[in-house]
């Protein structure tokens, strides 16, 4: 098996989530919708990736698509769980301000679609580690039982996890393009290595919290905005 093969192997460990997703679509709270899309777009993402890989040597187009998407599903998870609190006001906000970011890279800053979006990435990750810390510090304080069985909580520490390292894997690849120092290529080659082994843990961690989003009640509204 040579390395690419074993990336998009390690990759496909979304199918985990996917698959659990798919036994349970029927009973799961729909405050979950948009976590749920995200996973789904995340295989569709990882396949269509690999055949540009194949084909034209290059998936940047694929993932600066798929980066952006993801940004806007993860921040609309984040509004669904506090539809009751008045910081919901503030998500669209962060929208808006990535797609901002995406538009301001991709068509002025860079030169098309062809190389993956650095800043966009790094100011995704940044946001949504935020909005991550700021829903575990509300789970703490207001549902501290039974955390390892909490979808939430589990969701927001995988979404930590995913993003600290890609602010870590941006930065290292950044400044190893910079630099163009053998060591450092060494070290960026090391993390992003290390980095399939991230994203199989937290497809992980995701398929478990699948198992453990609560069941959606008979009444559609309350469904929506239970907290």
């Amino acid at each position: 098996m040579n390395n690419k093969d074993f990336l998009f192997l390690m990759s496909m460990t979304v199918l985990f989530p996917f698959i659990s997703g798919l036994v349970r679509i029927r009973m799961i709270s729909r405050l979950y919708r948009p976590f749920l899309i995200l996973i789904a777009t995340g295989v569709l993402s990882e396949i269509i990736s690999r055949i540009a890989i194949n084909y034209f040597r290059n998936n940047a187009v694929v993932l600066n698509i798929f980066s952006l998407t993801e940004c806007l599903l993860i921040i609309a998870q984040f509004y669904y769980w506090r539809y009751h609190s008045r910081t919901r006001r503030w998500y669209p906000y962060f929208g808006i301000l990535c797609i901002g970011i995406w538009i301001w890279e991709n068509l002025f800053y860079r030169d098309g679609f062809v190389e993956v979006g650095t800043v966009f990435r790094v100011s995704e990750a940044f946001i949504l580690v935020i909005l991550s810390i700021n829903e575990i510090n509300f789970l703490l304080i207001n549902d501290n039982k039974n955390l390892l069985k909490n979808a939430r909580f589990l969701i927001c520490a995988g979404f930590l996890i995913f993003f600290l390292y890609q602010i870590l894997l941006e930065g290292s690849i950044y400044i190893s393009s910079q630099q163009q120092n053998q060591q450092e290529g060494g070290i960026t080659a090391r993390i992003i290595e290390v980095s399939s082994y991230i994203n199989a843990f937290v497809n992980i961690i995701y398929g478990i919290a699948v198992w453990y989003i609560p069941k959606r009640t008979s009444l559609q509204f309350k469904d929506r905005i239970e907290h």
